[in-house]
């Protein structure tokens, strides 16, 4: 089975959930024998073999607008020239080449939808109506449609009346590791910083998560690991309203990134839109309390009141009342952690999401057998 796989800014070590969602899934699918070609963007990605994906890197504008639609209306041009069984899409903008990929060919078309990005403040009327327009190609013209949370599963249904496969997000690999050389040229000692990974863009609130500390005058400093998605004026607005104590690293990888995960004292996510949190489970797989906006994705990755602690979407007072009680419970927190690392590995594993995607494709082909359903959930409890 050879499939081509095109939406994502390319792998590894490229910011953002959906390039680490195809980071950790298809070296797993290549293990199970499936040929796989990620076409990214040259600007994120310099091409060759990862894990024993091939990767092509295709020419796109440095532009907000016409980043992905043209990136990926290339990548489907050049992937047309060769033979693949299946063109897998990431996320709803990519999703509008489907209607060019079938002139074009390809008669298997799987989609995955990681978030209705539509609802993302940084876009204007037109670029939102372009995104819900692949929404509704995906939901009417792909051959399967996969979801990353039930949350997303729930709208798709509702606007579209399709069901789809929901296949959540897994964590990316974290390993426990001391404070090092990098916390150092941080001027961090470990646990003396609260931490948010993420691409900083308004749906985000980091805002609240840096009015929240100053509202609890925390003796701790702030990491925010994450850079701009053509969202220049919000990352300099976040900077000019940062005391002293909060420090912008930019994107953080590998080693560095398990650094920071070990020694953090809590993970923050504030965010008001996420599909399923990629950051979020690893904060949780790294043993991590978490404190999350409770918005209806952060519910179903936390689980319960055990695993995490919610607080209502926006409310800065209640987040730093929130983050006091972890602060300052070594207790709670050692819990906490524990329940989040055990939720992760009995919830999203990444080899059970490489199996059910897998499963798909081979549905798609006709080689599952009848008793594969593409409208399940593959999501415990």
């Amino acid at each position: 089975m050879r499939v081509a796989v095109v939406g994502a800014r390319g792998i590894p070590n490229v910011c953002g959930g959906v390039e680490r969602h195809c980071e950790e899934l298809y070296p797993r699918l290549v293990s199970q024998g499936i040929d796989v070609t990620v076409y990214g963007r040259l600007r994120y990605a310099s091409g060759g073999d990862y894990g024993g994906v091939r990767i092509i890197s295709v020419r796109s504008p440095k532009s907000k607008a016409l980043e992905t639609l043209i990136s990926t209306r290339n990548a489907v041009s050049i992937a047309s020239r060769e033979h693949f069984d299946l063109l897998h899409i990431h996320s709803v903008g990519p999703a509008n080449v489907i209607p060019l990929a079938r002139r074009l060919g390809f008669r298997r078309v799987v989609v995955t939808i990681h978030a209705p990005d539509y609802l993302q403040a940084k876009w204007g009327r037109l670029a939102r109506w372009y995104l819900m327009r692949g929404e509704r190609l995906a939901a009417t013209g792909a051959n399967a449609l996969i979801v990353v949370s039930q949350a997303v599963e729930e709208k798709i249904a509702s606007a579209h009346g399709r069901a789809a496969k929901v296949i959540p997000n897994g964590p990316g690999r974290t390993e426990r590791r001391p404070a090092g050389e990098f916390l150092r040229s941080l001027e961090l000692n470990g646990k003396d910083y609260l931490l948010f990974v993420g691409r900083l863009i308004p749906d985000k609130r980091v805002e609240d998560l840096i009015t929240a500390v100053q509202l609890g005058e925390f003796d701790l400093k702030v990491v925010v690991a994450g850079d701009s998605s053509h969202t220049n004026s919000y990352v300099n607005a976040l900077k000019n309203s940062a005391a002293g104590n909060v420090i912008f690293p930019g994107c953080v990888y590998g080693k560095e990134l398990d650094e920071l995960y070990s020694n953090a004292i809590a993970f923050v996510l504030p965010s008001a839109i996420e599909g399923l949190s990629v950051s979020l489970l690893e904060a949780m797989a790294s043993e991590l309390p978490v404190v999350a906006s409770d918005i209806p994705a952060n519910r179903e990755a936390v689980g319960s009141e055990e695993c995490g602690i919610l607080y209502p979407l926006g409310d800065a007072k209640l987040l730093a009342d929130a983050l006091q009680r972890v602060v300052g419970d070594a207790r709670l927190r050692m819990e906490i952690g524990a329940n989040a690392r055990r939720r992760v590995e009995r919830v999203f594993s990444w080899d059970v999401i490489a199996h059910e995607t897998a499963r798909v494709y081979k549905a798609v082909l006709g080689e599952a057998g009848e008793e594969y359903h593409l409208t399940s959930s593959v999501i415990g409890k």
